[in-house]
């Protein structure tokens, strides 16, 4: 009685959930299935540009953003001095910014000709760079937007996890002597670790299908060269009105979300 109660209460979730994804998913597959718009997709040379771009994307954004996370919750500990209290109000900032006026402001800044950025380059004597209008400086401007963005999120739960750590361990440390070094190599690091690689593989999950910083601070541009996934099935489907093709580009991600799901909950479900 107890499950069936259970999967009564479970109904509208079950049916909301079936019409609005399961069902979606299943008609793309039957469409996709029933042409070579797979094939056409992957002989285009952009959808393999735009796969390297999303790799880059995702491997540097997510990376760098949980290094400089778990180095900031650890400098939020400090909180005898002044600046680090300070930092401690003004770091969710970021976070808090919406998306569309922090692109707007980060166009602004990398812009060429009266960017703030190319005016400090000039001020110091170098010759202003043109950030956006190359490969090497928009895919530096999505990634770094990326890590600006979302860093202060996962910066709070590394510094809420820290929180969890028993105080005595580190006096115990202090008492024998140990660096700060030692203490986080064998007091912060184990309590960490399970932590660090959870928000990475969820993360990894989120940034795969990103679309909005992309598709705001550069669009594809310079030349269509910094096309992620997300943005090439949109440009497919929604600029060259061919959508079977742009649904063919969002299933092939799929199953590579699906298996770090499987790994995520394969590796964390049962822990407490």
């Amino acid at each position: 009685p107890a499950h069936f109660l259970g999967l009564i209460f479970s109904l509208p979730f079950l049916l909301i959930f079936t019409t609005f994804v399961v069902y979606p998913l299943l008609y793309s597959a039957l469409i996709v299935s029933s042409g070579d718009y797979l094939s056409r997709v992957m002989s285009d040379p952009l959808f393999w540009r735009s796969l390297t771009n999303t790799l880059i994307y995702v491997g540097l954004g997510v990376n760098i953003k949980m290094f400089l996370a778990l180095v900031l919750s650890g400098l939020l500990t400090f909180t005898r001095f002044k600046i680090v209290r300070a930092m401690s109000y003004l770091y969710l900032l970021p976070w808090a910014v919406p998306i569309i006026a922090g692109v707007l402001s980060y166009r602004w800044m990398l812009q060429k000709e009266w960017g703030i950025l190319n005016r400090f380059i000039s001020d110091i004597g170098l010759q202003p760079f043109n950030w956006l209008g190359s490969y090497e400086g928009a895919m530096a401007a999505l990634v770094s937007f990326h890590v600006w963005k979302w860093t202060p999120l996962w910066t709070l739960t590394f510094y809420a996890a820290r929180q969890g750590i028993d105080p005595s361990l580190y006096e115990v440390a202090k008492i024998d002597g140990a660096s700060r070094l030692k203490e986080f190599l064998y007091i912060t690091w184990p309590q960490l670790k399970y932590l660090y690689a959870f928000n990475t593989m969820l993360s990894t999950i989120w940034v795969t299908g990103e679309f909005d910083i992309p598709y705001l601070l550069t669009r594809g541009d310079p030349g269509e060269t910094t096309h992620m996934l997300s943005t090439l099935g949109f440009r497919y489907a929604f600029v060259l009105l061919r959508i079977r093709e742009g649904l063919s580009i969002y299933l092939l991600v799929i199953p590579v979300l699906l298996i770090f799901i499987m790994l995520l909950i394969r590796a964390f479900g049962g822990r407490r």
